[in-house]
């Protein structure tokens, strides 16, 4: 549905892109148009960076990080960061008391 020109279709594959586990998934972006290539290599050069897609990647991020109606997905990834976190820092301590 993510390839759809509807625009009810893009926007109910947004929506259901914030339900569900985390799952490794590699998402591959197809541009078509040879002056939208040439706008986004310059723009990731300009970056610093080598690749386009590391450049669609860290527009994401700046999305995810500024967009207002992702208010609510950025308090649940802090939460589940938060509990990655306190697992990582328990199963630290767990080794650390093993070695003693």
């Amino acid at each position: 549905m993510s390839g759809s020109w509807n625009a009810h279709d893009r926007l109910k594959a947004r929506m259901a892109a914030c339900l569900g586990t985390y799952s490794p998934y590699r998402y591959t972006v197809r541009v078509d148009d040879d002056h939208d290539r040439w706008k986004y290599r310059i723009a990731a050069q300009a970056l610093g960076m080598q690749e386009v897609a590391s450049f669609l990647v860290w527009c994401a991020e700046y999305v995810i990080r500024h967009n207002r109606r992702l208010k609510e997905v950025r308090r649940s990834i802090r939460y589940v960061e938060r509990d990655l976190r306190r697992a990582r820092r328990r199963l630290r301590q767990a080794e650390k008391a093993r070695k003693v």
